[in-house]
């Protein structure tokens, strides 16, 4: 089984731009990160509650 990571919205954002940046100098280098990163979309539900339990678990609320 592959391992799977969470990436904040801000992160998302930021990699896709700098992935968009790159594409023309290395089209299948950044092709190849966008599917191992993008590949496993998770849906809006879920993310919002990832990033709800990351969010608590930084600031140490437990809920």
């Amino acid at each position: 089984m592959a391992d799977r990571y969470y990436l904040p919205a801000t992160q998302v954002l930021e990699l896709s731009a700098i992935l968009e940046d790159a594409e023309e100098k290395a089209p299948d280098l950044v092709a190849e990160v966008r599917r191992l990163v993008f590949a496993t979309p998770i849906p809006d539900d879920a993310a919002d509650e990832v990033e709800r339990q990351l969010d608590n678990a930084e600031t140490g609320l437990s809920i």
